[in-house]
C-alpha cells in the first residue's frame, strides 16, 4: 500500500471517530424517546463545544498505538500492550472512567496490572466475572488495531485480541476483534453490508456476539427499508434491560449494525441515525465513525462535521505535552507507526524531522489548531488549501488588526469542560525560534509580525514588517520565566481589505529551550466540575500521574503516600541540562532525565547516605545501570545534570561525576520526578535547557 493512500484512509477513519465522539457525547446514555422529545431527529452537533476536551474513546487509540514504536508488528505481545497502557494511563484519574474496582472494567483491570496480575488474566472472566468481562470497553479502544493493520484483517484481529484481553474476556474480546476487522476491511471494500458480513468470517461464529450480528443482518434482509421496525426489534431482544453491567457490549453492537446497514454507505445518514437512536452514543458513533469514515473517504464527509473540530484533539494521558495534538498529526502518527512496524519505507517527502516542530498543512481541513480571531472589523477564517494555510480576509478595516494563533498550552478557560480530567503542559518554551513563510498573492496592504502570548496575558511581538509579495518572519522567544500560552501571527491593515487572503507556506519551531520555572507565580489549574461533580484541579506546567503537588512560596512539594510521578518538557529532546535546588525527605527519589511515561524512564536515584546511581525503569522493574561514588545527603542540594546521547555529567554540592551512556539507553524524553514509597521532594528552583541532537 502506498503511504499516501494509507495516510488518507486512516485520516478519514480517524476523523470519523472524532466526529462520532463529539456528536454522541451530549446524549450519552439517553434513550431514543428522550432524544426525540428533546431534540427531535439529530442532524447536526447539538452542543457547540468550541474546543472539545478529552474523551476516553479517543484517548485509547491515541496512546495504545505507541506499542508499535520501535517494534515490528509480528513482535508485539500482549504484555507489550499492557506495559504501554501502564506507561500512559494516569493512576485513577483521567483517560478512563474510574468507576471503582468491580464496577468499571478498565479500572478493575488497571489495578490488576498495577498489582502484578499479568494479561490476559488481568481481564479474565475467571478473575473479574463474566459481567465485567463483557462490557463495552473491549471494542471502543481498538480502532488503532484496524488503522495500523493497513487493511490486513488478520493483523487487525491479532492486535485487537491482545489489546481487548488485557481488560476484557469472552464477547468483550470478540467485539474488539470484530470492530478492528471491520475497519481493516474498509481499506479494501467500500460497502458497509459487505464489511459487516465479511467481518464475521474472522470471529467466533458460535459466540453470542456473532449470533446477534447475524440476527440483525437477517432482519435487515427481510425489512431493508424500515430502520425503526428494526430498532423496535433490537429493543425487544437486545436492550440494556436484557444484559447486566454498566454498559454491556451486546446492545451496542446490535444498534451499530443497524446503523451501518440502514445507513447505506452514507456518512450523514449512518451517524445521525445512530445518534438519534440513543444508548451509548459516543462510543457507538465513535466506532461506526471509524468504519464509515474509512468507507466513504474525507471527501464524502460533510464539512459541517469537520470544521467545528478546528483540527484540535485533546487527551488526558499522563503526558501533558502529548495530550495537545491535532486530528491530522495523530493520523500521520498512526500511519507512520503502521509503516515502520510493517517494515515499510516511508517516502522522503513524508518523513518528519524531530529537531523541529513543523506544521504540515498536507491534508484537507488540516489547519493545525490555528484560529483566526474574527471581529466586526475583520471577517476572517482559516482553511487548508494546497498544502498551505489560507487566512481569509474580508471587510478588514483600515487601522484595525487580526490575530491568528494556536494554543500551545491549554488553560481552563480555553476548553469547554472538565471531561476526563484535562491534563496539559507547555509545548513551546523560551529561547526557541519560530520561522514562518508568508505569501501575499493579492497584494493586501498590511504588515505582519510573529506574536507570543504568555499565560499571564502579556504579549511579545517580533518587528512588524509590511509586505506585498513574500516574506519570512523569524523570532527567537526571549529568555523569561513566563510560560508560553499561544503562538501565531498578528496583522495590521493599512487600507480596507475585501475578498482577499494571505497564505502561510510554512510554520516551524526550532527547539532549543531555556526555561527557568517561576514557582512564586504559579497556582493549580482549576478546570471546574467533572461529570461526577468533583473538582478537576491539576498542576500548572507539570503532568501529575500519581501523588499530590503543593505549591509554596519557595517552590513546590511532590508528596507521596505510596509512590508519586510527575513530568513535563519536550519529548523530542535528547540533549539537556537540568539545574535545581531540591530536598528529598523520602527513602528513595528519582530525578528523571528522560521519560516517555510512568513505566519507561531513565533517572538518577537519590537515597540518603547512599551513592547516586543511574537507573532505568522498564514496566515493573528498576535496573541500576551505573553506581557513582557521590553520596547523597538529605539537605538542600544544588544539582546539575548535563545529558547528551553518550555521556551524563552529574554535579551536586561541588562534586562531579561522569556516567557513560550505553548505545541501548535513550535520552529522548521528558523531565520529571519520581518518589518510591512515602515522603516528599521539595523543589526550590529549576532551570531546564534542551535540544534535539543527531
Amino acid at each position: 500500500m502506498e503511504f499516501k493512500n494509507a495516510y488518507d484512509k486512516i485520516y478519514s477513519a480517524w476523523m470519523g471517530k472524532i466526529i462520532g465522539i463529539r456528536l454522541g457525547a451530549p446524549v450519552e446514555a439517553w434513550t431514543y424517546d428522550e432524544i426525540k422529545n428533546t431534540y427531535g431527529y439529530i442532524n447536526n452537533y447539538i452542543v457547540d463545544y468550541g474546543i472539545f476536551a478529552a474523551d476516553d474513546d479517543s484517548n485509547g487509540p491515541l496512546f495504545f498505538k505507541e506499542v508499535l514504536r520501535n517494534k515490528k508488528i509480528e513482535e508485539i505481545t500482549v504484555q507489550d500492550i499492557a506495559n504501554t497502557m501502564l506507561n500512559y494511563i494516569p493512576y485513577e484519574h483521567g483517560f478512563f472512567w474510574w468507576g471503582g474496582k468491580g464496577i468499571s472494567t478498565e479500572h478493575t483491570a488497571y489495578l490488576n496490572l498495577i498489582e502484578g496480575i499479568q494479561p490476559p488474566q488481568s481481564g479474565s472472566s475467571k478473575l473479574n466475572g463474566q459481567i465485567m468481562a463483557e462490557q463495552i470497553g473491549g471494542q471502543i479502544f481498538v480502532d488503532w488495531c484496524g488503522y495500523c493493520s493497513l487493511g490486513d484483517p488478520h493483523i487487525a484481529k491479532k492486535l485487537a485480541h491482545m489489546a481487548s484481553s488485557i481488560t476484557h474476556d469472552q464477547d468483550g474480546i470478540v467485539g474488539g476483534e470484530y470492530v478492528a476487522v471491520m475497519i481493516a476491511l474498509a481499506f479494501t471494500y467500500h460497502d458497509a453490508y459487505t464489511i459487516v458480513t465479511k467481518a464475521l468470517e474472522y470471529i467466533d461464529t458460535n459466540s453470542m456476539y456473532a449470533e446477534v450480528i447475524q440476527d440483525i443482518i437477517h432482519f435487515y434482509d427481510a425489512n431493508p427499508n424500515d430502520e425503526m421496525k428494526c430498532f423496535d426489534y433490537v429493543l425487544s431482544k437486545y436492550s440494556y434491560d436484557h444484559f447486566p453491567g454498566m454498559c454491556h457490549i451486546i446492545p451496542n453492537i446490535a444498534i451499530m449494525i443497524l446503523a451501518l446497514l440502514y445507513g447505506r454507505n452514507d456518512f450523514n445518514k449512518t451517524m445521525t441515525l445512530l445518534c438519534t437512536l440513543g444508548y451509548d452514543t459516543d462510543c457507538n458513533c465513535g466506532n461506526v465513525g471509524s468504519i464509515i469514515g474509512a468507507i466513504v473517504g474525507i471527501e464524502n464527509i460533510d464539512e459541517k462535521w469537520i470544521t467545528p473540530i478546528q483540527d484540535i484533539l485533546l487527551a488526558s494521558s499522563n503526558n501533558g505535552y502529548l495530550n495537545q495534538t491535532t486530528v491530522s498529526d495523530s493520523a500521520y502518527e498512526f500511519t507512520q507507526l503502521a509503516f515502520e512496524s510493517h517494515g515499510l519505507e516511508i517516502p522522503n517527502e513524508y518523513k518528519r524531522d524531530l529537531s523541529t516542530t513543523t506544521y504540515h498543512f498536507d491534508l484537507p481541513y488540516a489547519t493545525k489548531g490555528f484560529i483566526a480571531h474574527s471581529s466586526r472589523y475583520c471577517e476572517s477564517n482559516v482553511k487548508q488549501d494546497q498544502n498551505k494555510l489560507k487566512i481569509i480576509l474580508n471587510n478588514c478595516f483600515n487601522d484595525y488588526s487580526l490575530d491568528v494563533d494556536k494554543i500551545t498550552y491549554f488553560l481552563p478557560d480555553d476548553i469547554y469542560d472538565a471531561r476526563y480530567d484535562p491534563l496539559f503542559s507547555p509545548q513551546v518554551f523560551p529561547n526557541e525560534t519560530i520561522t514562518v513563510s508568508l505569501s501575499n498573492p493579492l497584494n493586501c496592504n498590511l504588515s505582519a509580525c510573529l506574536r507570543i502570548t504568555y499565560t499571564d496575558g502579556t504579549i511579545e511581538d517580533s518587528t512588524s514588517i509590511p509586505f506585498t509579495d513574500h516574506i519570512e518572519l523569524q523570532h527567537k522567544i526571549m529568555k523569561t520565566k513566563k510560560t508560553v500560552h499561544k503562538i501565531g501571527l498578528h496583522f495590521d491593515f493599512h487600507e480596507r481589505i475585501m475578498r482577499k487572503y494571505i497564505l502561510v507556506n510554512s510554520f516551524e519551531i526550532d527547539h532549543h529551550m531555556k526555561y527557568e520555572i517561576d514557582f512564586k507565580n504559579q497556582s493549580p489549574c482549576d478546570f471546574g466540575l467533572t461529570f461526577g461533580e468533583t473538582s478537576c484541579v491539576n498542576p500548572f506546567l507539570f503532568s501529575l500521574h500519581r501523588g499530590n503537588l503543593n505549591y509554596t512560596n519557595s517552590g513546590f512539594e511532590l508528596i507521596s503516600t505510596d509512590e508519586a510521578f510527575i513530568q513535563m518538557g519536550e519529548p523530542h529532546i535528547n540533549k539537556r541540562v537540568i539545574e535545581m535546588t531540591l530536598e528529598c525527605d523520602c527513602e528513595e527519589a528519582h530525578i528523571i532525565i528522560s521519560s516517555t511515561g510512568y513505566s519507561d524512564f531513565l533517572s538518577l536515584k537519590l537515597s540518603h547516605e547512599k551513592p547516586i546511581s543511574l537507573c532505568k525503569k522498564n514496566a515493573y522493574n528498576f535496573q541500576e545501570i551505573y553506581i557513582t561514588n557521590l553520596i547523597y545527603e538529605k539537605m538542600n542540594s544544588a544539582l546539575k545534570v548535563e545529558c547528551t546521547c553518550d555521556l551524563i555529567m552529574v554535579h551536586i554540592n561541588n562534586q562531579t561525576v561522569q556516567i557513560p551512556m550505553s548505545l541501548n539507553q535513550s535520552t529522548l524524553g521528558m523531565f520529571g520526578i519520581y518518589i518510591k514509597g512515602n515522603g516528599k521532594v521539595s523543589l526550590i528552583d529549576c532551570k531546564l535547557e534542551g535540544q534535539f541532537s543527531i
